[in-house]
């Protein structure tokens, strides 16, 4: 799932960069999963993605399902922030 997830974060990442490049302002919302929750690297990807792309943190919208924040809240909460 994770290879999944970082094709999904990169193509959508790069899709709101051609859309600002087109003076189109749109973030964009990716789901992830508990499993991606669990990946300790997925933080610096997700950055480094938002700085190749030359996008403010904010155009990027992560959204999870309760059922994947209960698994162990506290670590991810960590991840999140």
């Amino acid at each position: 799932i994770h290879e999944i997830s970082r094709h999904v974060i990169e193509a959508g990442l790069g899709q709101a960069r051609r859309w600002r490049q087109r003076g189109l302002d749109l973030g964009i919302a990716i789901n992830l999963s508990a499993m991606d929750l669990m990946d300790a690297d997925l933080p610096a990807f997700i950055a480094a993605g938002l700085e190749r792309h030359q996008l403010p943190a904010g155009r990027l919208i992560i959204e999870v399902t309760e059922s994947a924040l209960m698994r162990d809240v506290n670590y991810a909460i960590q991840m999140l922030h």
